[in-house]
């Protein structure tokens, strides 16, 4: 949903639906931010085999991909220190 958030959808327990909104403060360049999306998610997926982090840490790595100029690899650092960033706004 680009600029508005996620919405996801879980195929296997169909009550398991949620939207998350875009965790950009800044947005660059948003090339990059699907292909961040889908790698961090996927990875979050098969770690925890649950889709609800594994959604946040997509949502999360394409805000850090929409954050910086041109399609470059994130670094777990990046990442790391959006979660710091969006914790400290939220206490």
């Amino acid at each position: 949903m680009g600029s508005r958030g996620a919405f996801v959808v879980d195929n296997i327990k169909k009550s398991n639906t949620f939207s998350l909104p875009s965790f950009t403060s800044n947005v660059i360049d948003p090339v990059g931010a699907g292909d961040a999306l889908l790698a961090y998610s996927t990875y979050g997926l098969l770690v925890s085999k649950s889709i609800v982090p594994a959604s946040i840490l997509g949502s999360l790595a394409a805000a850090c991909a929409c954050e910086s100029d041109g399609n470059i690899p994130l670094e777990k650092s990046t990442i790391l220190k959006k979660i710091i960033s969006l914790e400290k706004k939220f206490n």
